[in-house]
C-alpha cells in the first residue's frame, strides 16, 4: 500500500501528468509511483489535468400509467368511486382495475 505521507516532488507530477495522457489510470499510476489512488487524483485535479469518466445516462424505465390515469379510468369505466382511494398503492388500483375489467391507457 502506497505510503499517505508521502509529497510529490515536481518530477513525480510530471511524470504521473505523462502517464495520465497516455492512458495509464490513477491506480496503475499510484502504484508506480508510492501514491494511493485519491493523492493521483488530487495531484492530476491540482494540475489540470484529470478528466472525471462520465456517467452513462439512464435509461428511462416504462412505468405505465400514474396512479391518476388508472384512478381516473376506474371511476370513468367503472362507474366506481375512487373518493378516498387516492392513497391506495398503484399495484392495488392496477388489481381494481382488472378486476373490474377496466383498460388503462398508456
Amino acid at each position: 500500500m502506497a505510503s499517505t505521507n508521502k509529497k510529490w516532488t515536481e518530477a513525480e507530477a510530471a511524470e504521473a501528468a505523462k502517464q495520465y495522457e497516455d492512458g495509464k489510470t490513477p491506480t496503475e499510476i499510484g502504484e508506480a509511483l508510492g501514491f494511493s489512488y485519491r493523492q493521483v487524483i488530487g495531484k492530476l485535479v491540482t494540475l489540470k489535468k484529470y478528466k472525471a469518466p462520465e456517467k452513462p445516462t439512464p435509461t428511462p424505465r416504462d412505468l405505465g400509467p400514474t396512479k391518476a390515469q388508472i384512478c381516473a379510468a376506474i371511476t370513468d369505466q367503472a362507474d366506481f368511486s375512487m373518493v378516498g382511494g387516492e392513497n391506495a398503492s398503484k399495484a392495488f388500483m392496477e388489481r381494481l382495475a382488472d378486476k373490474f375489467g377496466v383498460t388503462v391507457p398508456a
